[in-house]
């Protein structure tokens, strides 16, 4: 373990100790206050959980931005030639609810966004959440809509149209849900049996979709959702292209219970090596024509 993860993991424990272990100790002494009558301890083991608590939550808040800027920071800026810019509150929310990529509900966070470039593509990532809350009466329900990474690469091609390609489902509906304010689309058909199979394609303007969807861009659409195995979005919006992975994590967010070690540092490196393929594949695109 080199120092820079020996130093993080110390942080990481020293969490762990005001997050749990004050607490424990607040509780334990309350507990032994039930067995010694007027002793006092009761208050005192109550004073010692919120200090615990509100410590504790601190040295997480501290722990994970310090994650974020001791690897991931230093791991873009790497790979990308200091050519890196972060926002660790996010991407602009109303930008993703108005592309209508992904669904969006009434509580919508995001975070961690990071701008770069990449071969002379713009890149914009995200981890960005979506639920839908309902409140009726005394009870309080919530539905996940979206969990996952969501990036924006400005695309070789102008695009003046709107088309969204999304999971096929049973019951498909307009890109953003039923009731979302999306532009007038309809379902177009591509040539491929598998790729229609797998996807559903809503355009505002086929021809153009046709135009954009060329068999090679379908076979790369194809191969990414292979290979992640997971709900994927695709979508053409104001000559960008936007993807999003429901992965039903947050990539960037460190795991308080889980070791500091180099396999946790390595999910990173991957996530930038999908990026770059995304973009090789995109330079694939813009050659052919």
């Amino acid at each position: 373990m080199n120092d820079d993860l020996k130093k993080m993991e110390q942080v990481r424990i020293n969490a762990i100790f005001w997050s749990f272990g004050a607490v424990t100790l607040g509780v334990l002494i309350a507990i032994i206050n039930l067995f010694v009558s007027n002793s006092g301890l009761f208050m005192s083991g109550l004073i010692i959980m919120i200090t615990g608590l509100v410590i504790g939550s601190k040295k997480t808040q501290y722990y994970r931005r310090k994650f974020k800027e001791v690897f991931i920071r230093d791991l873009f800026k790497k790979e990308f030639n200091e050519n890196v810019y972060i926002n660790w509150d996010g991407m602009d929310l109303l930008e993703i609810e108005d592309a209508f990529v992904i669904p969006v509900g009434n509580s919508n966070r995001s975070d961690d966004e990071i701008i770069f470039d990449y071969k002379g593509v713009k890149i914009r990532r995200s981890d960005v959440l979506t639920e839908k809350v309902v409140n009726t009466g005394k009870t309080r329900s919530t539905v996940r809509l979206f969990k996952g990474q969501y990036m924006i690469f400005s695309f070789p091609k102008e695009i003046k149209g709107f088309t969204v390609i999304k999971d096929n489902e049973w019951l498909d509906s307009k890109p953003g849900g039923i009731l979302s304010g999306a532009p007038d689309t309809e379902r177009v058909k591509m040539e491929s049996v598998e790729f229609n199979e797998q996807f559903a394609v809503f355009s505002n303007d086929p021809q153009e979709a046709f135009y954009l969807l060329t068999p090679q861009l379908m076979e790369i659409l194809l191969d990414f959702r292979k290979t992640y195995g997971v709900e994927v979005y695709f979508g053409f919006v104001r000559n960008e292209f936007h993807v999003a992975i429901n992965s039903d994590e947050n990539l960037f967010e460190p795991a308080l219970l889980k070791p500091v070690t180099k396999v946790s540092v390595d999910i990173y490196n991957n996530d930038i090596a999908r990026m770059k393929r995304i973009v090789e594949q995109l330079e694939l695109i813009k050659e052919e024509n």
